[in-house]
């Protein structure tokens, strides 16, 4: 999946929707907040809604996809293109650590060995970047599935994104709630 694509003039057409807060992220308060802002590494383009981590480059922590163990994972809320990130250097991670209700288009379709359902414990899908079911032995995990029993489909309510063959967009809905070890919701 890719940045945003302009389709003509001053029309900006999405191939996924940004990722969207229910919940449970208040960006102005740091006794409760761990989103984090770093730089991007070099050669990295991000998406809103991506499974990101930090990884030390000299000293400097930067975002990288995914999470693999031990990496804490966080879900990117910018585009690494967009203006304000360029601008300033850095993109925000909200962190799972953080109980945050959001959707997200990145997410594996076909997981293997649990479908998604409510309650279902998510992890981070190595470092592609994407949301997958975690089985029961899976640890660490980055939270749980929340509202559907699966992916839902919002291609009426974010117009700007272009949908799959299917006419659909899909996104899954989900809680951050990072585990290490017990994998219940």
């Amino acid at each position: 999946m890719s940045a945003p694509v302009v389709s003509g003039i001053g029309i900006t057409q999405r191939a996924t929707p940004r990722v969207q807060i229910y919940r449970g992220w208040d960006p102005n308060n740091p006794t409760t907040n761990r989103s984090v802002n770093a730089p991007i590494a070099t050669g990295v383009n991000i998406t809103s809604g991506q499974v990101i981590s930090l990884q030390s480059n000299n000293g400097v922590y930067q975002w990288i996809f995914g999470a693999v163990a031990p990496a804490l994972p966080y879900i990117a809320y910018q585009d690494s293109l967009d203006f304000d990130v360029q601008a300033s250097g850095g993109l925000t991670g909200l962190s799972c650590l953080d109980q945050i209700e959001l959707y997200t288009a990145f997410f594996n379709p076909t997981p293997a060995g649990v479908p998604y359902g409510t309650n279902q414990r998510l992890k981070a899908d190595g470092a592609t970047g994407n949301v997958t079911t975690a089985l029961t032995t899976d640890k660490p995990t980055l939270g749980y599935q929340t509202r559907f029993d699966g992916p839902v489909d919002i291609a009426q309510q974010v117009p700007g994104v272009t949908p799959n063959g299917s006419g659909q967009v899909l996104v899954l809905v989900l809680t951050t709630d990072y585990q290490t070890s017990g994998n219940t919701a």
